[in-house]
């Protein structure tokens, strides 16, 4: 199969194969990162998570320690830690939402609907205490009205008494009354600054509890107080000491009532308070599924980020492994697929060039081959077929057939421009010779006439050489003679 497609191809489709495996892996491993990063932030939001909810009960551990204690700093510290909380709880919502459902997006409903009762609890709570904070300025202002009333009573008293000295006669009556009633003025001067001793430690006490005792224990004296009034304005019948003393009694009557409308407000905040401390409570309990739950989602979202590094760790070493092994088997088939084929093709010419033997042909199965290495094998086989056609050619000049037809494939086609060139010279020399021979015959027939006139004069000539012989002969005899003669002479 490797064979119908060409060694680039063959190297480039390898080449695409390690490089997909290459982007594989480089695949997983940024698949890996990106889970590795994504259960990292994770992890991250919860944790945060989790601190905003350790700070979030932290902050309802101090509302309900103040709903319990009945902590009265509501501007300052109660409204910082409530728009912390609203904050936080805020925050918590929304991170809620965007990680989490099931059991956290159950409780975490009933989390906010406590919360949002809370915070109605905590509205109401904060007008009784915005309606004491009046009641107890009023009982302030009340008290000074009180014993501004008791001291105003002391001095129509003393004016009473510096009046009354002009009448000897009733001057010693009259003192012991206004005496006694200026001492039992002065000792209410002295309760009433007693009892408002005792309300601004009311106003102090953190307690509720204590709180109500000693409201309880200032409504008390301050109704005592109230009598021993109603009692002297029964003895007194000038009009500006009754007058005076009339004021006094109004002053207490209205301290009594804002003391009432105090403990009615401290009662509230009470009841109040133990609400706050079951919402408090209740949402702790809240938060402490919730927690359960981010932990064990923690835990999960650790676990499952552990889980799938190990797996994108295994999935990369095998796609690595595998990327090697495969590199190393496509190297191994495509250069054999190669060096088998060239080697043929090798072997072939070196035959040819060390024997000469052009009968040798190259396998079917390599010049069938689609790749370069059968177009090499192909061209071989070529090359092969030519040199048979020169040396076929070569045979047939040999056996004397100089009519061999010889075909110039282009201008470099040397062998055969060579082979073609000496059968133009050899043809030219036969065109000379066939000429020459041509010449040769017409002189041939010349002489052939001619031959015939020679023969009759050759035979004249004959018989005229056989006198001149007989002549010459004769001759000859007498020259012989005469030679012998003169040697005898």
């Amino acid at each position: 199969m490797l064979n119908k497609f060409r060694i680039g191809t063959k190297l480039t489709a390898g080449f695409l194969l390690v490089v997909a495996l290459l982007v594989v892996m480089a695949g997983v491993a940024w698949y890996a990162l990106g889970e590795s990063q994504r259960s990292t932030a994770a992890m991250m939001e919860v944790q945060d998570l989790l601190t905003d909810t350790l700070t979030y009960r932290r902050l309802l551990n101090t509302a309900q320690l103040q709903a319990v204690s009945g902590t009265l700093n509501r501007d300052t510290v109660w409204q910082e830690n409530r728009k912390k909380t609203d904050a936080e709880i805020n925050e918590i919502e929304v991170r809620v939402k965007d990680l989490f459902a099931g059991e956290n997006k159950e409780i975490f409903p009933k989390l906010v609907a406590a919360y949002e009762q809370y915070r109605k609890n905590d509205d109401d709570w904060y007008a009784i205490e915005a309606k004491r904070a009046a009641a107890q300025k009023n009982m302030v202002e009340t008290a000074t009205k009180v014993i501004a009333a008791m001291q105003r009573a002391l001095e129509v008293y003393q004016e009473h008494l510096d009046a009354s000295k002009a009448t000897v006669d009733e001057a010693e009556k009259v003192d012991s009354e206004i005496a006694g009633r200026m001492l039992r003025i002065s000792g209410y001067i002295g309760d009433i600054q007693e009892v408002r001793r005792s309300f601004f430690f009311m106003m102090a006490e953190p307690k509720f509890e204590e709180q109500k005792k000693i409201g309880e224990s200032t409504g008390n004296e301050v109704q005592k107080l109230g009598k021993n009034l109603d009692a002297l304005l029964a003895e007194v019948t000038g009009p500006r000491r009754r007058e005076a003393i009339g004021n006094a009694i109004n002053a207490v009557s209205d301290w009594r009532k804002y003391l009432a409308e105090n403990i009615s407000l401290v009662t509230q905040q009470e009841t109040g308070s133990g609400k706050q401390a079951e919402l408090s409570t209740e949402m702790t309990g809240y938060l402490e599924d919730l927690m359960k739950n981010l932990r064990t989602r923690f835990g999960e979202i650790r676990d499952k980020s552990v889980k799938t590094d190990a797996l994108m760790n295994r999935i990369i070493m095998v796609v690595a492994v595998f990327a090697v092994v495969v590199g190393l088997v496509l190297s191994v088939v495509l250069s054999r697929n190669i060096s088998v084929g060239v080697r043929e093709v090798a072997s072939a010419t070196k035959h040819i060039a060390e024997t000469g033997d052009l009968s040798f042909e190259i396998p079917p199965h390599f010049i069938s081959r689609g790749d370069e290495v059968g177009d090499l094998a192909k061209s071989t086989n070529n090359v092969i077929g030519e040199f048979r056609k020169v040396a076929a050619m070569a045979k047939q000049l040999a056996e004397g057939n100089w009519q061999t037809q010889v075909h110039i494939r282009g201008d470099l086609d040397a062998m055969n421009q060579d082979l073609a060139s000496m059968l133009d010279q050899v043809n030219h020399a036969l065109r000379e010779i066939n000429d020459s021979v041509k010449q040769v015959a017409t002189g041939a027939g010349e002489v052939s006439s001619a031959s015939v006139t020679l023969s009759s004069g050759a035979q004249e000539s004959a018989a005229s050489l056989e006198e001149i012989t007989a002549s010459m002969s004769e001759i000859s005899s007498q020259t012989k003679t005469n030679a012998e003669n003169a040697a005898n002479a």
